[in-house]
This record gives C-alpha cells, sequence and structure tokens, in this order.
C-alpha cells in the first residue's frame, strides 16, 4: 500500500493545482476548510487522475510498449488479454526481488502518467493567459512518460527472458521454475 499511497498522493497534489481554482469559484464552504482536508483530497484525487490518465493514454502506451517489443524480442508479442498480469505473477511468486523492482518502475511509470494528464489540464486551464511555465511542464512531462513506458516494458521483457531462459537451461515449463539459490 505505501507505494500507491505515495503515488496518488504525488498525483493528487498536482492535480489539486488545477482543481482548487475550480473549487474556490464554487462558493462552498469546504473550501474554507481545504487545509483541513488536503492530504485525503489529494489522495481522492490522484486516484481519479490515475484511472482518468489510464484510459486517455492507453492507446499510446500499447504503441510504445510496440517499439519496445520490436527492440528487445524483434517483433511485437501477440499476448492474450491478461498476459503482462499472468507473468507479473509469475515473476512475483518465483523472484520477489525482481517483483520489487518492476512494481518501483510500475509507480514511476504511473507517476509520470499522471503528471503528463495534470500537465494537459493545468495548460488548459492556464487559457486565455498563456503561461510558459505550464507549457514548460507538458513538454517535459510527454517525453518523460514515453521514455520511463518504455523503458519498464523493456525491463519486463528482459526479466521475462531470463525466467525463459532459466526454464530452458533446466529444460522445464517456464511455469514451475524454482527461484534462484542465492
Amino acid at each position: 500500500m505505501p507505494g500507491p499511497l505515495i503515488e496518488y498522493l504525488i498525483t493528487g497534489s498536482v492535480a489539486m493545482l488545477w482543481l482548487h481554482p475550480i473549487i474556490s469559484k464554487q462558493n462552498l464552504e469546504v473550501v474554507n476548510e481545504i487545509n483541513l482536508l488536503i492530504l485525503p483530497l489529494a489522495y481522492v484525487a490522484g486516484m481519479c487522475m490515475d484511472v482518468v490518465a489510464y484510459w486517455l493514454t492507453k492507446y499510446f502506451k500499447y504503441r510504445i510498449r510496440e517499439r519496445a517489443e520490436r527492440k528487445y524480442l524483434g517483433t511485437p508479442r501477440v499476448a492474450y488479454p491478461g498476459y503482462r498480469k499472468a507473468m507479473y505473477i509469475e515473476v512475483i511468486t518465483r523472484f520477489p526481488e525482481l517483483a520489487k523492482e518492476i512494481e518501483t518502475r510500475s509507480g514511476r511509470d504511473r507517476i509520470a502518467r499522471g503528471m503528463l494528464v495534470n500537465s494537459v489540464l493545468l495548460f488548459s486551464m492556464s487559457y486565455p493567459d498563456f503561461n510558459w511555465y505550464y507549457l514548460g511542464l507538458l513538454a517535459l512531462s510527454v517525453p518523460m512518460w514515453v521514455l520511463f513506458e518504455y523503458d519498464s516494458h523493456g525491463f519486463i521483457i528482459s526479466a521475462m527472458k531470463v525466467v525463459e531462459k532459466q526454464a530452458a537451461e533446466n529444460k522445464t515449463d517456464p511455469k514451475t521454475i524454482q527461484k534462484p539459490v542465492k
């Protein structure tokens, strides 16, 4: 839980930059109590932004992953629905240290994805006043998210190659690979 908690708080805190002006214009009594509610509001805003960001970037994420697969596999992998989850469960059960690294990268990807969508919203909310800061933030967020997504998927592919290689060396099914001996 600490990973998602921090990720949602970070994403939600950035979301509060564009949400606060909207809430302030509503003459809500809650605005006076905003300091008391800032952490819960940031957390909820972060969860919402994560879902919205996931759906808005989903198409692009799969295109980025196809490129990573071309680089690391030579051709995009045709995977059944849930393949990534099944692969991740296999890594968790067999290689816990590797699973921690994948989860860290996944958290970084979620923060970058949330930052991308938050940057678009911040830039949009600054209209009609052009804000160079928000444009710069947007210009940094796009390549940052693309790079992190590409890098993380490449790492996962490389990790699965190690798992598959160990299976081939042991002449076992990848699903029956034992934990490596330390």
